[in-house]
């Protein structure tokens, strides 16, 4: 109820600005648990914390009270994304009276002595688990505050998360009285090639940039974000621990719901529930930041900026807000396959990114470094071919965005990906071998590897161009099936039936190609092939394969020029990653190109050629008018003449692969 001389929007605005309090109240409490004792350690001496890093906690409030002060309806949406990822930091920070002892938070205590440990947990934990808990309640009510809002408000409407079907004009001349003599036969055209109404369209570039940022946030949240300095004393076993794990997949759960949520919420509030969610869950990782910068004796590890840019990752899908558009219907041009399309672009240009990434970073650790030259040598092959899989993936994403080669580009994506499988392929070979052989001690001293920031980029990097190969292929389904082109059908047999031929005969060249090997050599055992086993990179061989027969298979079968291009010309770029051989294996002694070299090249060259070939052959598929509209009684006339002999008009397909 409203009180005297209070309207009901003094009332939201109250309530959601009482919300935020609360959410800023709980980051207080967060940042001043040190002070109660975190921890009793055994010896009985003092303990030190850097207690200005905990104060990162307060900044989702401080953006949600901000928000809520300008327009209720944002301050409650921020306060439900930040209050919603309190139970992952519940969760996390039950290690702190359960398991204390393996808890590195420089922001809640330091040991000064080398005898404090074990430890004994302090009330300060207790009171670290009520602010999560007040922070998660908060986040609830904020939800289901939002949503009242939405459902019953006059301007937001409770359909907008899963709307109604669209409204449908009434076609002139159509539907109107059934005794009129006659109808219209522009209406009647007009009222056939209407699709079936639409429900809202799925934000798909939204959903895909928000989801990859939860994935970022899950990897981020799978390790200690200190190494190094006093934690050198300490023996820590690796990885997080159960509760922590459990924070981390329960973290990329809420994120993924959030932006899924927010996917059909109005621009502006699906903004600041993002936000607000990305902020809150990027609060460890800053406060890490805070305390090394502000002197905690210890390191940043690398899984930090992993949930940092999975935090960014979050809040940028806000820029897509509201794209879902209006309802349309299936009719209407490639809306839905532009939107499937932007997204298969984003995911194959952060895949690309990320094995380039990998290139020029250490996938491995040599007892918490980067190996120097002598023990990464046997990594250092495994650069170049990651590298070399981000061109064509890049190239490929690239043309998607353009309107123009948007066909090529999505074809290319559908076999790229094979790409990407070589290069994680070949690398985790490299990884293995290494692992195997320069494990255990050396002159007594004990090494270990690690995975190092490259070994999880290229690892993303594979899932971005699988990603966006399924995005793609969504894409161009929905592209064949919104199509209104009605195509002859013997003319598409016949250019089928030749586009057949020559894959045929790709088919074999890629097969004899792949099985032999590129380079031998004294120094060097033979170059994997198909047929050389059953480790890595023999199965990297087989990613190759199989990539290269599905765009050559593609472009035997499509009917669209571009789509032909892009898959033929695709599986030229994937076939052609064997031929460049890493530096460090030519250097070695007795090195030489072998005949698989020279049969791969050729194959290449032949499959550029079929390319070529294939688009011409699509691009001859003769098309028939889709509808004799506005008067049009010559073409009704020839297509009435074409059925009643059997000619070329008598058996049609409107939609074609």
């Amino acid at each position: 109820m409203t009180g005297p001389g209070r309207s009901p929007a003094d009332d939201g605005r109250s309530g959601a600005v009482l919300l935020a309090s609360l959410l800023l109240a709980a980051g207080v409490v967060i940042a001043t648990s040190p002070l109660t004792g975190q921890v009793v350690p055994a010896d009985g001496a003092p303990m030190s914390a850097f207690l200005a890093a905990g104060w990162v906690a307060v900044v989702p409030g401080l953006l949600a009270v901000t928000l809520a002060l300008v327009r209720p309806a944002l301050g409650l949406a921020a306060t439900a994304g930040s209050g919603l990822i309190g139970l992952s930091r519940l969760l996390a920070d039950l290690a702190v009276v359960a398991e204390i002892d393996r808890v590195s938070r420089p922001e809640l205590f330091v040991e000064t002595t080398d005898r404090a440990r074990p430890l004994l947990v302090g009330a300060g934990g207790w009171v670290l688990l009520a602010a999560d808990m007040l922070m998660l309640v908060v986040g609830v009510l904020a939800s289901r505050r939002l949503a009242g809002l939405l459902w019953s408000g006059d301007e937001l409407r409770g359909d907008v998360l899963f709307g109604a079907p669209a409204d449908r004009e009434p076609v002139p001349g159509v539907g109107d009285d059934p005794r009129a003599p006659t109808l219209d036969e522009s209406a009647v055209a007009q009222a056939m090639g209407d699709g079936p109404p639409s429900r809202r369209r799925l934000n798909l570039p939204m959903m895909g940039t928000g989801f990859l940022g939860a994935v970022l946030l899950l990897v981020g949240s799978l390790d200690v974000p200190y190494t190094g300095g006093y934690l050198l004393l300490r023996v820590l076993p690796f990885g997080t621990s159960v509760s922590g794990l459990a924070a981390a997949v329960v973290l990329a759960v809420t994120v993924a719901a959030v932006v899924l949520v927010a996917g059909g919420l109005p621009a502006s509030i699906a903004r600041a529930m993002l936000g607000g969610a990305a902020l809150a869950a990027a609060v460890p990782s800053l406060t890490a930041v805070v305390a090394v910068a502000v002197g905690a004796p210890t390191g940043l590890a690398a899984v930090v900026w992993w949930a940092i840019g999975g935090a960014v990752l979050v809040a940028a899908a806000g820029l897509f807000a509201g794209r879902g558009g209006p309802q349309v219907s299936a009719g209407e041009g490639t809306a839905g396959p532009r939107a499937t399309s932007v997204t298969a672009a984003v995911a194959g240009l952060l895949g690309a990114a990320a094995l380039a990434g990998a290139s020029q970073t250490a996938l491995l650790y040599l007892d918490g470094a980067p190996p120097d030259e002598v023990a990464g040598v046997l990594l250092t092959p495994a650069s170049l071919p990651l590298l070399i899989a981000a061109v064509p993936l890049a190239v490929a994403a690239v043309l998607t965005l353009v309107p123009a080669t948007v066909g090529a580009g999505r074809a290319a994506l559908l076999v790229v990906w094979a790409g990407a499988g070589y290069a994680l392929g070949r690398a985790l070979w490299a990884t293995s071998l290494v692992s195997a052989t320069s494990s255990g001690s050396v002159g007594g001293v004990s090494h270990t590897w690690t995975v190092g920031p490259g070994g999880y980029l290229m690892v993303v990097g594979a899932l971005g161009a699988v990603v966006a190969a399924v995005f793609a292929a969504i894409a161009t389904r929905q592209a064949a099936e919104m199509s209104i082109d009605v195509v002859d059908d013997r003319s598409l047999t016949d250019s089928r039936g030749a586009r057949r031929w020559n894959a045929l005969i790709l088919t074999a060249l890629v097969l004899g190609s792949l099985a032999m090997p590129v380079y031998s050599g004294l120094g060097v055992s033979s170059a994997p092939t198909l047929i050389s086993g059953l480790d890595l990179d023999t199965w990297a061989f087989w990613s190759l394969a199989i990539g290269a027969l599905l765009g050559v298979w593609i472009g035997a079968v499509t009917r669209f020029p571009m789509t032909a291009a892009g898959a033929v010309a695709g599986s030229a770029a994937v076939l052609a990653q064997p031929l460049f051989v890493p530096g460090a294996v030519r250097s070695l002694p007795g090195f030489a190109l072998a005949t698989g070299f020279w049969l791969l090249l050729g194959t290449v060259f032949v499959t550029l050629c079929v390319a070529v070939v294939a688009a011409r052959s699509a691009g001859g598929i003769e098309l028939r008018p889709s509808w004799p509209a506005d008067g049009d009684r010559a073409a009704q006339g020839r297509m009435r003449d074409d059925q009643a002999s059997g000619g070329p008009g008598a058996r049609v397909e409107s939609k074609g692969g």
